[in-house]
C-alpha cells in the first residue's frame, strides 16, 4: 500500500510532465534569487534605503514588459488606484526596514523575522 507522501510525489511528477521542464527550473532560479538577496544587501556598498530603491527600480522594465504582454484591453478601474498606491508604499516600507535589519543583525535573523511577519501581525 502506497503512503500518502508517495502518492503526492507521483502526482507531482505527473504534473511536472504536463507543465514542461521550464517551470521547475524557473522555480529553482526564483528561490535562489530570493534566498541570496539578503547576502547581496549585506555586501552592497550603497545604503539600505538606496539598495531597496535600486532593487525595485531595476525590476520596472521587466514588469512593464510583463504588464504589456498581459494587457486585458480595458482601462484600469479608478477605484483600484488608491489600494495599489498603498500597497506600493507599504511594500517599500517593508523593504526598507528589512534592509535596515539586515545591517543591524545577522542575515538569518533578519530574514527569518521578515518572512514570519504575517504570523506575528
Amino acid at each position: 500500500m502506497l503512503s500518502i507522501c508517495a502518492i503526492r510525489t507521483i502526482r507531482a511528477i505527473r504534473t511536472v510532465r504536463t507543465i514542461g521542464p521550464f517551470v521547475p527550473l524557473a522555480l529553482f532560479a526564483g528561490a535562489t534569487c530570493i534566498g541570496t538577496s539578503a547576502l547581496w544587501v549585506k555586501v552592497s556598498e550603497a545604503g539600505p534605503v538606496s539598495t531597496a530603491f535600486w532593487r525595485v527600480f531595476l525590476a520596472l522594465p521587466f514588469l512593464a514588459v510583463w504588464a504589456k504582454l498581459e494587457e486585458r484591453g480595458g482601462p484600469a478601474r479608478s477605484n483600484f488606484k488608491a489600494p495599489m498606491l498603498w500597497a506600493g508604499v507599504l511594500f517599500a516600507g517593508d523593504l526598507i526596514f528589512w534592509h535596515l535589519s539586515i545591517l543591524k543583525t545577522t542575515i538569518a535573523n533578519a530574514t527569518f523575522l521578515s518572512t514570519t511577519a504575517p504570523v506575528w501581525v
